[in-house]
C-alpha cells in the first residue's frame, strides 16, 4: 500500500516544482507574483492607482490603510507624494 503524504512533506515537495517551473521560466500570472496579469489576460484594464496598491501589497497577506500611502510614494514619489489614507480612500 503506497504512503501519502503529510503535510510538510507536502509543502516540501510543491516548494521543489515550484523552484523547478522557476528555473525553467515557466511561472506567469499570479504563480509568478504578477497580480494584474489574470485582469490583463481577461482584456481588463485597471486603473493605475489600483493597479499600483496591488503591486505595492504583492508580497503582504494584508496592509493598513495608513501604511499604502508610503509604500505607493516609494513606488512613484511624483504621483502619490501628497496621498495620505484619506486622499486614498476617496
Amino acid at each position: 500500500m503506497a504512503k501519502g503524504l503529510d503535510g510538510t512533506e507536502f509543502a516540501a515537495l510543491c516548494a521543489k516544482g515550484r523552484a523547478l517551473r522557476e528555473a525553467a521560466g515557466q511561472l506567469t500570472g499570479k504563480a509568478a507574483g504578477d497580480v494584474t496579469a489574470d485582469a490583463d489576460a481577461a482584456g481588463v484594464q485597471l486603473a493605475t492607482n489600483l493597479s499600483d496598491a496591488l503591486e505595492v501589497m504583492r508580497h503582504s497577506p494584508r496592509m493598513f490603510t495608513t501604511d499604502l500611502p508610503a509604500c505607493l510614494v516609494n513606488l512613484d514619489g511624483d504621483v502619490y507624494g501628497d496621498f495620505n489614507a484619506e486622499r486614498l480612500a476617496a
